[in-house]
Order: C-alpha cells, then sequence, then structure tokens
C-alpha cells in the first residue's frame, strides 16, 4: 500500500479536507515570498524572511500563514507598520483553490493532485508577479513546462509531452492571433513575449482537444479583465497572464466536463 492510498484510507474525510487546506495556507505563503523575491533577486531558499518596511528578521511565530496577520492584528511586531492584506488574501485563495482541486479530483490524494498542486501554485506566482510588475519571470515559466512534463509522462508515458508539440504551436499561434487582436481593438500590446511561451506550455499540457475551450475562456476573461483593470487603473496595458493561468487551471480540471460548442452558443444566444 503506498503512501496516498494510506491517506485516502485511514484518514477521515474532514481530515483530509483540513490537509488540504493548510497545504493550501503554506504553499500559499510559500507563492508569496516567491513572487516577492523573483522580482528582487534575493535567494528563495537561503535568505531569512523579513520586514520589508524594517527588516527584522521574522521569527516562527510571525510566520503561521493566515494565523499570525490575525493575531497580530495585520502590523509588524517590530515596527508597528501595516502588513499588507496581500498575504493572508493569496493564502486563502490556495486554501479555496486547493479544496476545488481536491474534491473535483475525486476526494483522493493521488500523484496526479499533487501535481495538480504544484501546477497551481506555479500559476499562483506567474499571475501574482504579472499583477504587480507587469512580466513573466523565465524561472517561474520552465518551473511550469518541467511539472507539465512529469504530469503528461505520469498520464501518458515518456511520450506524453512530445505528442503535443504539434499542439503547443497551435497554442503559441493562437496567443499571437490574440496579441493582433487586443491591438487592433483596444491599441493596446495586452500580450507579450512571456504570455507566447506561455500559450506553448499551455498546448503541451491541453493538447489539440482543448484547444478550442482554451481559447474561449481566454478571450473572454482576458476581454473582461483588461476592460476592468483599464477602468481601475487608467492604464492602456494590462498584465495578460491572470485570465491565460486561470483559463489553463479551468480547462486542466473541467475540460473534459465543458463541451466548447454549447459554451460558445450560450455566449451567443
Amino acid at each position: 500500500m503506498d503512501f496516498f492510498s494510506i491517506l485516502n484510507s485511514h484518514l477521515p474525510f474532514a481530515a483530509q479536507l483540513s490537509v488540504v487546506a493548510i497545504l493550501g495556507l503554506i504553499l500559499g505563503s510559500f507563492a508569496s515570498l516567491v513572487s516577492h523575491r523573483l522580482v528582487t533577486k534575493e535567494s528563495i531558499i537561503f535568505a531569512r524572511s523579513k520586514c520589508i518596511n524594517c527588516n527584522f528578521q521574522l521569527k516562527f511565530r510571525n510566520l503561521v500563514p493566515l494565523f499570525s496577520w490575525i493575531i497580530q492584528r495585520s502590523k509588524c511586531t517590530s515596527c508597528n507598520k501595516n502588513i499588507s492584506a496581500r498575504y493572508p488574501l493569496i493564502e486563502l485563495g490556495f486554501a479555496v483553490s486547493f479544496l476545488i482541486i481536491f474534491l473535483g479530483c475525486g476526494s483522493q490524494f493521488s500523484a496526479q493532485v499533487l501535481l495538480f498542486f504544484l501546477i497551481t501554485t506555479t500559476l499562483f506566482v506567474i499571475s501574482i508577479i504579472d499583477l504587480e510588475h507587469y512580466f513573466i519571470p523565465d524561472f517561474a515559466q520552465y518551473f511550469l513546462a518541467i511539472l507539465v512534463i512529469i504530469l503528461k509522462i505520469s498520464e501518458d508515458g515518456v511520450f506524453g509531452a512530445t505528442n503535443n508539440i504539434k499542439a503547443a504551436l497551435l497554442y503559441a499561434g493562437f496567443g499571437l492571433l490574440m496579441l493582433w487582436f487586443f491591438y487592433i481593438t483596444t491599441k493596446t500590446q495586452a500580450i507579450g513575449i512571456d504570455d507566447i511561451k506561455f500559450f506553448f506550455i499551455a498546448g503541451l499540457l491541453l493538447g489539440i482537444n482543448h484547444f478550442l475551450l482554451f481559447m474561449i475562456i481566454s478571450g473572454i476573461l482576458g476581454t473582461v479583465f483588461g476592460a476592468i483593470w483599464q477602468r481601475i487603473k487608467n492604464d492602456k496595458t494590462f498584465p495578460f497572464a491572470p485570465p491565460i493561468c486561470a483559463a489553463l487551471l479551468i480547462c486542466m480540471l473541467f475540460g473534459d466536463k465543458i463541451n466548447p460548442i454549447d459554451l460558445f452558443g450560450t455566449m451567443i444566444f
């Protein structure tokens, strides 16, 4: 009996949900750190966590996901400056997302579910950095590609990822088409080279069968998000990673349950 079978057979359902939620909070806290340090070029592993206002080195009691922020009343214990709500919101977002993934995968622990968690974590990091700094780090893209390849090999064997090379090229071509579409309709460069790389990786993961669904969802989310962002920020450009990351996540988890033709018909009629 493997580790996942032990978890599935010996842990009550409520305990399983608790494990998933705690894992989400922990990885959410880690994603906050990674999204910050990929921009500042600090070491992700070896540098100590510190207050961004006074450089106070945080202790364990300051680093408990969500609860430290609540107990400290959103203030640094050293300088008493406010700690951004960004951190607990990201951690809560992770906990909720992980629970949705776990329930959507039949409420069973497995290697596939673990890979889904890691892919979701990477998508969150990409989205956070693009939201805050308008770019996607190559490191995050490479790590996402590695996770996708591992997932495809676990599902379809050694040639699982190479079977989707044509699909990856198709998705990248779709990204170029969207770049042209947004430039013509909004006179803005909503998509950059980082987004085109992301589309290639999305094709490796999703394959030809989910191309239409990914195209529709990306277009809908991108248009809505872009309009809201430009209205709120009064900015001619907007970060496109959040909507395409959301589209990838939806297709990865629920693509087999959504008919793209029905979805397109619902949009029209």
